[in-house]
């Protein structure tokens, strides 16, 4: 029951879908990139959402979506350039502080997500997502950034709410906790 629809007129900043586009399964994405107009990106202009969010939904009718999903939030974090302020912080400094905004200048005409983050023990946070994207693709966002501001010998676990109905699914949104040790 996912929707893939953005705010009329909303646009996402090429930077950005470079760095979701290019993944370890990118070939499936492919035949649906000149399609929607994603077979040159460049990283200073700015393409349609909608049109982009038209790829995801192509690609989630075929068979291992949810691996490309995740495949694609992960090789975002990986490509995705942080000032030096914000690339030292610690993980839960980053989550808490940064995390909740950091995408949404990368789009513009509408408001991309929702996200919150709530601290609910020591190295446990609820984190709280509505986006147009599919939830496999937050979660591969949420683990790529996990991975790395994770301190160097930490583990951490990232599992989806099983008590709670994901916003791919009908619900306002999706909670994923996030635990470290």
């Amino acid at each position: 029951m996912i929707v893939f629809e953005c705010d009329p007129g909303m646009e996402i900043s090429g930077n950005l879908a470079i760095s979701m586009l290019v993944n370890l399964q990118a070939e499936n994405f492919q035949p649906f990139l000149q399609k929607y107009g994603f077979a040159d990106v460049k990283p200073d202009q700015w393409y349609c959402y909608q049109d982009f969010l038209n790829i995801f939904k192509e690609v989630s009718e075929q068979p291992g979506a949810m691996f490309d999903f995740v495949a694609v939030g992960m090789a975002a974090v990986d490509r995705y350039d942080l000032p030096a302020p914000i690339a030292s912080m610690g993980l839960e400094e980053f989550f808490l502080n940064v995390m909740p905004t950091m995408m949404n200048r990368q789009y513009r005409n509408g408001t991309p997500s929702r996200v919150s983050i709530e601290k609910v023990a020591e190295k446990h946070l609820l984190i709280r997502t509505a986006t147009a994207y599919p939830d496999d693709t937050v979660y591969g966002f949420i683990y790529g950034l996990a991975r790395r501001f994770a301190s160097k010998g930490s583990q951490f676990t990232l599992k989806y709410d099983e008590n709670h109905l994901r916003h791919d699914f009908g619900s306002e949104h999706t909670l994923f906790h996030l635990t470290w040790k």
